[in-house]
C-alpha cells in the first residue's frame, strides 16, 4: 500500500453505510453511464472492495503513471467531492467534474470531450482551467506510455489467465489455496489492472477526439462510430467464434468453459454466478447458435463497410490534415483491442476474489456463521480473514437487510449533488414511435423487439431479433451474437456495448435512457447506427407504451 494510503476500512469510515453511500456537494455531477456497465446493479460490500475503492486506487495510480495528476493526486482521497467513482445507495457512479479536469490536462482533449463520451451531451455553461503545469511530465510519460503500456498489458492479461488457471478449480476454489489471502491478491491484481486500464482509456480517447473531428471536418458526424470500429480482434469476438464451435459441436463445452468459464451473466458483480459456475444460459442458445451466421462473416462485411466509409473520408480530408486522419484511423482497432484486454484482466481478477469467497462461505455456513453460502458477498475484502468470527453474523444480517432496501429504489442516470432516490417502481411514459439515443455502430436494419433485461434470465432470442437492453457486459455477447441490431439504455462512444458492437459487425444505438420500457417485445422496429435513431414501424395491437 502507498505511503500515506488510506486503508480499504479507513476510506469506508468517511461514508455512511460502510461507503456505500456517500454524501457530497450540490455542485458535482454524478452519472452512472459507464460504471453501470463496469458494475451492474446493486454494490454488495465486497463489490464495494473491487469497484468503489480499487478502482478509484487503480485510476489514480494510471493518471500518475502518465503525468496527469501528481503523487499527492494519486491517493484515495477521503472527500467523496474529489473521487472518480463513489457509491449511491449501492450504484458505482462517477464523478463527471473530475473526469473533465483530469482528461483536460490532456493537449488536444477538452473537458466538452469526455463530458460528451460519458454523457452523449455536453453543458453549456463549464469552463475547463487551462495546466501548463502538467505538460513538462505529460510530454515525457504519455509517449513513453503509449510505447510500452499495450505490451504490459497484454502481458498483464496472460500473467493473470495462467494464475485463473491454477487458483480455480471448474466451480471452485483450487486445493492449497488460502482463501483470504487469494482475495486480497484478486483485489491487488484488479488494481494493477485498472492502472492498466485508464492508460488504454486515454489512448482511446485521444484517438476518439481526433476521428471525432475528422467526422465533422468532413460534413458527416454520424461517422464516428464507423472510423472507431475494424477489426480490433477483441476478446469478445474470440468468444462469439468459440460459441459458434460450441453450437457447431466442434468445441467441448469443457474446452470452452477451461478459456472463458470467468464470464457469464453480470461477471463484473463478484456475487454473479458465471458460465463455469453454470453453464445453463449458454446451453439455451446452442440451438438459435447453430442455425446463426458466422460471426466471422459478419466482421468481414462490417470491416469492408468501414474501409469504403475511411477510403471516402481519407479523400475528403484537406490534405494537410491526412497524415495525422490515417494514424488515428489505423490506432482505432489497436485502441479497442487494448481496453478489451484489460478488461478481461479484470473480470479474471474478480473471478478469483468470487471462487475464494464462496470457500469462506462455505466454511461460514459449516460454522453456523451464515444460512447462504452467498452471505459472504456482505463482507468487505479486508474482513475476509476474520469472517470465522461468531460476531460477524449480526453484520451480516444488517448489510443484507440493506442491500434489499437499496434494492427497491431507483436512482436517477445522471444528477447534481445527491441523488434523488424513489421508489423502485416503472414509471408510465407517453407511447413513441420514435426513439433517439447515440450511433455508435453502423448500419441499418429492421427486426423485431426482443426486450431482455438480464443476461441472466431465462430468455429466447433469435437470430434476427433487435435486442433492448439496460446496458451490457461481456456475457452479453452470447445475445449480440444473435442479434440483428443492439439498442440500449445506459451507455456511449466509447462503452463497452458500442465497442463490442462495433467490433462483431452489429448496428447499435446506445444512450437511449428508456428504451426497455418505450419498446415492446414484438414491435417491429427499423435501427440505424449511424443517426442514433429507432423508428416503431409496428406495434402488436393491444400493446401500449405505457410502463
Amino acid at each position: 500500500m502507498t505511503r500515506g494510503q488510506p486503508s480499504e476500512a479507513a476510506a469506508r469510515v468517511n461514508c455512511r453505510h460502510h461507503g456505500l453511500t456517500c454524501l457530497t456537494r450540490d455542485g458535482v455531477l454524478w452519472t452512472r453511464v459507464n460504471t453501470g456497465e463496469l458494475m451492474p446493479g446493486v454494490m454488495t460490500p465486497m463489490a464495494w472492495s473491487y469497484y468503489a475503492y480499487g478502482v478509484e486506487l487503480g485510476l489514480r495510480r494510471g493518471f500518475h503513471y502518465l503525468g496527469m495528476i501528481n503523487a499527492d493526486e494519486a491517493l484515495f482521497p477521503l472527500s467523496p467531492d474529489e473521487r472518480i467513482v463513489a457509491s449511491f445507495h449501492g450504484r458505482l457512479s462517477g464523478n463527471v467534474n473530475v473526469a473533465r479536469r483530469i482528461f483536460s490536462t490532456l493537449p488536444g482533449v477538452s473537458g466538452d470531450d469526455i463530458e460528451r463520451d460519458l454523457l452523449g451531451s455536453v453543458r453549456a455553461d463549464v469552463i475547463d482551467l487551462p495546466h501548463p503545469s502538467r505538460l513538462p511530465a505529460l510530454m515525457i510519460r504519455v509517449p513513453r506510455a503509449l510505447l510500452t503500456v499495450g505490451r504490459q498489458a497484454h502481458a498483464h492479461q496472460q500473467r493473470i489467465r495462467a494464475w485463473w488457471r491454477d487458483v480455480v478449480d471448474g466451480d471452485r476454489l483450487r486445493r492449497g489455496h488460502d482463501p483470504a489471502q487469494t482475495i486480497a491478491s484478486a483485489l491487488d491484481e484488479f488494481v494493477a489492472t485498472l492502472r492498466l486500464q485508464i492508460c488504454m482509456r486515454v489512448f482511446g480517447q485521444a484517438v476518439s477526439a481526433q476521428l471525432a473531428a475528422v467526422a465533422d471536418r468532413v460534413g458527416q458526424p454520424h461517422a464516428l462510430g464507423t472510423l472507431l470500429g475494424g477489426a480490433a480482434a477483441t476478446e469478445e469476438s474470440r468468444v462469439a467464434d468459440d460459441l459458434y464451435s460450441l453450437a457447431g459441436e466442434s468445441l467441448s463445452i469443457e474446452a470452452f468453459l477451461a478459456e472463458h468459464g470467468y464470464q457469464g451473466p453480470n461477471s463484473g458483480d463478484p456475487s454473479a454466478r458465471v458460465w463455469r459456475e453454470d453453464p445453463r444460459p449458454i446451453e439455451r442458445l446452442l440451438g438459435a447458435l447453430a442455425d446463426a451466421e458466422p460471426p466471422t462473416e459478419r466482421r468481414a462485411r462490417a470491416v469492408a463497410e468501414r474501409n469504403r466509409l475511411v477510403a471516402k473520408i481519407i479523400a475528403d480530408v484537406p490534405l494537410r490534415h491526412r497524415p495525422l486522419t490515417e494514424l488515428a484511423i489505423r490506432m482505432a482497432p489497436i485502441a479497442a483491442r487494448s481496453i478489451e484486454v484489460t478488461k478481461t484482466s479484470m473480470l479474471l481478477s474478480v473471478d478469483v476474489g468470487r471462487a475464494a469467497a464462496r470457500a469462506i462461505g462455505d466454511q461460514i455456513v459449516a460454522a453456523g456463521i451464515a444460512d447462504d453460502i452467498d452471505d459472504v458477498f456482505h463482507l468487505y475484502c479486508n474482513e475476509m480473514a476474520g469472517a470465522g468470527d461468531p460476531a460477524i453474523s449480526p453484520l451480516i444480517t444488517a448489510r443484507k437487510a440493506l442491500h434489499a432496501t437499496f434494492l427497491s429504489e431507483e436512482l436517477p442516470e445522471t444528477w447534481q449533488g445527491n441523488p434523488i432516490v424513489s421508489a423502485g417502481q416503472q414509471v408510465p411514459i407517453a407511447d413513441v414511435t420514435t426513439l433517439r439515443g447515440l450511433g455508435v455502430s453502423p448500419g441499418v436494419v429492421r427486426g423485431r423487439v426482443r426486450i431482455v433485461r438480464d443476461s441472466a434470465d431465462e430468455i429466447s432470442v433469435n437470430e434476427g431479433d433487435i435486442l433492448v437492453c439496460p446496458t451490457t457486459d461481456p456475457s452479453w455477447v452470447s445475445l449480440m451474437t444473435l442479434a440483428a441490431a443492439l439498442v440500449i439504455d445506459i451507455g456511449a462512444a466509447a462503452s463497452h456495448g458500442a465497442i463490442v458492437a462495433r467490433e462483431l459487425g452489429v448496428p447499435c444505438v446506445t444512450g437511449t435512457r428508456s428504451g426497455t420500457r418505450q419498446l415492446r417485445d414484438g414491435d417491429i422496429v427499423e435501427v440505424d447506427g449511424c443517426t442514433g435513431i429507432v423508428e416503431v414501424l409496428e406495434r402488436p395491437s393491444g400493446v401500449t407504451g405505457r410502463a
